[in-house]
């Protein structure tokens, strides 16, 4: 039986239920109000010759419940009928809707008309199809970014190791070894950034937060990327500002910077200039990697960073960890190209003149 068809036998149960009881109510009202001038009926007709009948009465009053129960039911049977039609085509339309969604088409939202909770429903599918959708998107520019990602240090490696089969290179050459080794640690550093991703978004990271110099680790990686740089044709610069303290995880602090410094000298073109350093500000200690490419760079990353637009693996870490790292980063616009701040809290400040011991903290959840 359909849903239209089970409204309209519930409307139409309750609906002629209500009338029977409502004609008995009013049959009885009448039968009494009646009912005490039935001798003086009687008399009238012995008397006059004619006069109301009261069985008549009764019989009349007893036809016209009947047949006004027997109207109101058809027409109450008629309305319900419509209702679950109307009804029935909405729940229709949304369970049409949700298969849609479990087919994968999650573009192809519903558009559900009726009563407002059925399309307070609609509404909430559809919204979580949109979430879904760009889930799968991000984990699409992810795939891809990883893959793109490996693809560098796995080809240069294989070169390597076929020039070295073929004798162009000598094995036993330093220059060989620590160009396999800088291949192999790359390697480590994507799958390490894997993980960490993972470990994130399963709420199951253990971060080692310290009071630790910002600027020296913002230095370390500008010294890290700077032969790179160099072989780009862009100069890597660093802007300190004497020791600038902040309570993180050095780590995923240098992951995190590693990344942007890595994104900014993808994006910027040869003759560029990048600048990586840190500066105090108010309460916090910001970590900033400024490039030169072009007036769209900073609505590409902001893009990036908060729907996964393009992102790849690198922008995704930065998102995914600074997030665990409950810094801010702030995305702006500068002449030449584009501003990446990481906003980190500074320790408090210790009136014995101590500094605040190293403490774990384990993420309990996806903060994104």
């Amino acid at each position: 039986m359909t849903l239209a068809a089970r409204v309209g036998i519930a409307c139409a149960s309750v609906m002629s239920v209500g009338m029977v009881v409502a004609g008995f109510v009013m049959r009885a009202a009448i039968y009494r109000s009646l009912d005490p001038f039935a001798q003086h009926f009687l008399m009238m007709r012995q008397m006059m010759g004619s006069g109301p009948d009261l069985q008549r009465i009764f019989l009349v009053v007893d036809r016209a419940m009947w047949l006004s129960t027997i109207v109101a039911v058809v027409i109450g049977c008629l309305i319900s009928l419509l209702i679950g039609l109307d009804l029935s085509r909405s729940v229709v339309t949304l369970r049409r809707g949700l298969d849609r969604f479990a087919d994968g088409r999650l573009t192809e939202t519903i558009d559900a008309r009726g009563p407002a909770e059925i399309q307070a429903i609609a509404e909430s599918a559809n919204r979580m199809a949109r979430q879904l959708h760009r889930a799968q998107e991000a984990e699409r520019e992810l795939v891809a970014g990883v893959a793109h990602d490996l693809a560098h240090p796995m080809t240069a490696m294989r070169g390597t190791l076929e020039a070295i089969g073929d004798g162009l290179i000598d094995a036993s050459d330093a220059r060989t070894i620590r160009r396999l080794l800088a291949d192999l640690v790359t390697l480590e550093e994507i799958l390490a950034d894997l993980r960490d991703v993972a470990a994130v978004e399963a709420g199951r990271i253990r971060l080692s937060f310290d009071d630790l110099d910002v600027e020296r680790v913002a230095a370390s990686i500008r010294d890290a990327y700077v032969d790179l740089a160099a072989r780009k044709g862009i100069a890597l610069e660093f802007a300190g500002s004497g020791c600038t303290l902040a309570r993180t995880d050095e780590r995923r602090l240098q992951r995190t910077v590693a990344n942007l410094v890595v994104n900014a000298l993808q994006a910027t073109s040869p003759g560029g200039r990048v600048r990586v350093g840190t500066r105090a500000d108010g309460g916090y200690a910001v970590v900033f990697v400024e490039d030169s490419a072009g007036a769209e760079a900073a609505a590409r990353i902001r893009s990036a960073l908060e729907d996964g637009a393009g992102s790849g693996l690198g922008l995704r870490v930065v998102s995914v960890l600074s997030s665990a790292l409950r810094a801010k980063v702030d995305v702006r616009q500068s002449e030449a190209g584009a501003v990446v701040e990481i906003w980190l809290a500074m320790p408090p400040l210790r009136t014995d003149g101590a500094t605040s011991r190293r403490h774990d903290q384990h993420v309990a959840g996806p903060t994104q």
